[in-house]
Parts: C-alpha cells; sequence; structure tokens
C-alpha cells in the first residue's frame, strides 16, 4: 500500500504494507483488529482529553493535521503537479473583479449532525478565523452569503496569494457548532471593534475556553469520542457525508506518538503512513524492509532562524557570512539523508 498525501509535512514519509494493527494497550479495546472492516493506519500526535478536545480551531483541538481534510475540508484543494483546483466543499470560484472572488459550493451536502451544508457555515467559519486574527484577514475585508450556496469574498487589494489562503487553507467548520461565536463576531464588527478593544479580546479569550461536546464533521471520517486514548484514536466512516460512497476505508485507526514512539510501529508494518522527522538510519531500515518513501518538494527541513531584533542579526550581510559558514549540504545529508 502507497499513498500519497499532498499535504505531507515531511520529505522521509513511509508508505508500507501493513499487517494488522498492532494489540491494543490497556484500555483501547475500541481499536482492536476486526477482520470485516477495511482499516487505514496513519500515525498523527495529539493529546488526549482531557488536554484534547473538540473545538478544532484552537490548541489542542483535534483537527488532525492533514487528515483534517477527511473531517473538515476546505473549500478546494490545489494539485502543484498541474496548477488545477481540485473541488472540495467548493464546487467552483472566479474572480468577479479584481478584488471579488466568488465560490459556489457543492450541493446537497450534510454535516453528521443532519444539518444542511450552506454558505452560511463558510461565512461563520471566516468570521470565528477573523477573531483569531488569522492570515487570510490581512487581505479581506469583508465575506458574505449571496444565496445559500454562494459566497463571496471581498479583498482589500487585488492579490494572487489570496485564492490559496481562502479557498485551501481555510477548512470549514459547522454553523451548528460555532454559529453562537461567529454571530458575536459579526455583533462587535458591526459596533467598529478590532482585536485592540477589550471586547475583543474578553471574546477570544471566552471561544478559546469553548469545548464542544464532540466534532461535527462535513467530510466522510469522523472521530469516536469513546475510542480516544493515549495510544490510538478511530475515525469512522460517515455514512451520510457526501464523499461516503468515494473513500476506501471503513475506519483510520491513529496512533498516537512522536517519532520515538511511532518508529517501532513503522518498523512493526501497523502504520501504513507517517510524516515524522526519521533520521536516516531509520528510512535506511525502512528501505531495507521494502517501504518506498516518499520525497515530494515541500521545500522544509532544518533551518537556523535569527531573531532580528538582536544585534547583530540585522545586518543582512552578518547573517550572509553565517549562511558561508555552515556546510548546508552536509546538514541537509545528516538530518533528512536523501531527502
Amino acid at each position: 500500500l502507497v499513498l500519497v498525501f499532498a499535504g505531507c509535512q515531511n520529505p522521509n514519509a513511509p508508505a508500507g504494507g501493513a499487517a494488522a494493527p498492532a494489540a491494543p494497550a490497556s484500555g483501547d479495546q475500541a481499536a482492536a483488529p476486526d477482520a470485516a472492516v477495511s482499516e487505514f493506519h496513519p500515525a498523527w500526535p495529539y493529546s488526549p482529553p482531557p488536554t484534547g478536545h473538540f473545538n478544532t480551531f484552537v490548541t489542542d483541538g483535534f483537527a488532525m493535521g492533514i487528515y483534517q481534510q477527511l473531517m473538515e475540508p476546505s473549500l478546494f484543494m490545489y494539485k502543484w503537479a498541474d496548477a488545477t483546483w481540485i473541488p472540495v466543499a467548493g464546487e467552483s470560484w472566479e474572480w468577479t473583479d479584481d478584488t471579488t472572488l466568488t465560490v459556489k459550493l457543492i450541493q446537497g451536502a450534510k454535516w453528521s449532525d443532519g444539518s444542511d451544508f450552506t454558505s452560511k457555515d463558510v461565512v461563520d467559519t471566516f468570521n470565528i478565523v477573523r477573531l483569531l486574527n488569522q492570515t487570510v484577514w490581512r487581505s479581506l475585508t469583508e465575506v458574505t452569503a449571496v444565496d445559500e450556496l454562494t459566497v463571496q469574498f471581498t479583498l482589500n487589494a487585488p492579490s494572487n496569494i489570496a485564492p490559496r489562503y481562502i479557498l485551501r487553507n481555510v477548512q470549514i467548520h459547522a454553523s451548528s457548532v460555532y454559529g453562537e461565536y461567529a454571530q458575536k463576531v459579526v455583533d462587535l464588527v458591526a459596533a467598529g471593534k478590532t482585536a485592540e478593544d477589550q471586547e475583543w479580546k474578553d471574546l477570544l479569550a471566552d471561544f478559546n475556553k469553548f469545548r464542544p461536546e464532540d466534532m461535527v464533521v462535513l467530510g466522510p471520517y469522523k472521530i469516536d469520542p469513546a475510542s480516544i486514548t493515549e495510544s490510538t484514536m478511530i475515525w469512522n466512516k460517515v455514512p451520510t457525508s457526501w464523499w461516503a460512497d468515494k473513500v476506501k476505508f471503513d475506519r483510520f485507526v491513529n496512533y498516537n506518538g512522536e517519532t520515538p514512539t511511532i518508529t517501532p510501529l513503522v518498523l512493526s508494518g501497523d502504520v501504513d503512513y507517517a510524516t515524522h522527522g526519521f533520521p536516516p538510519a531509520t528510512v535506511k531500515q525502512f528501505e531495507e524492509q521494502g517501504y518506498r518513501i516518499l520525497r515530494p518538494p515541500v521545500h522544509n527541513g532544518p533551518v537556523i532562524g535569527f531573531n532580528q531584533a538582536v544585534h547583530p542579526f540585522e545586518i543582512k550581510e552578518f547573517r550572509q557570512a553565517l549562511a558561508y559558514a555552515v556546510d548546508r549540504v552536509q546538514n541537509g545529508q545528516i538530518a533528512f539523508g536523501a531527502s
């Protein structure tokens, strides 16, 4: 089994044929293998409850990184190979003028709680994102619902970067869960309040404490709250999802942990796909076992970052001199080998 995920965060991403999951640790009976159920076994770190929670907008929420698209998808995905946009929660998009981007949504989709997917979900999501002061709002002035399946994004200036932030980087959340907070943001904006005002700070603090009892998803998979333990969690297929007939697995069994914990599970074949920072020696073991190492051009890796508020790091020539002092070829080889 070899899978390529567009959002792979690590160039050393092993994918191999996996055996049935290893026997779960104490209390993990929910992750026991079932021959009648088709499973995929990823690895992504998370904090179990009470630290972990279902407000996926904020720290320690069960957003699950590159896999969040399977639960709370963005409007589109971008295909780097041919510079095309893949419809997900959005059906199509176009520039209405130089500063107005209009998105048509898929029709007939429902959230896992039975509510319809509409433009209100998108508008509410972007209002929550506004409360959180995320990057996309550096380009936006307004997000409005034209009708139930059309959303209009108004920019403060023409931009060729804004489409990625709007269409790809924001995962859409359910109004049935977050609508009350989104309306409070609308009210603050209408009253002329900004992130500098105390009312805005109070709402933000309140939202950061918000803990939904469950995750309402639009995508084809949903976390089973009863399955979450220190070592695994299960994402079950949502039979009413728009994509239920497109996905190939009945459930995902996600293994929790950073590189030291996940490495033996990959070596044993219990994990199908992982994007952890595996060192070259471990990657060599994977290759010797016949695993395929996927090395997409994500352009990431080790870096020396300079605090330019500290002298002399603000001097460009000083930073350039340090760049000459570092053997970057050797550094790359030690850190990521062939990747």
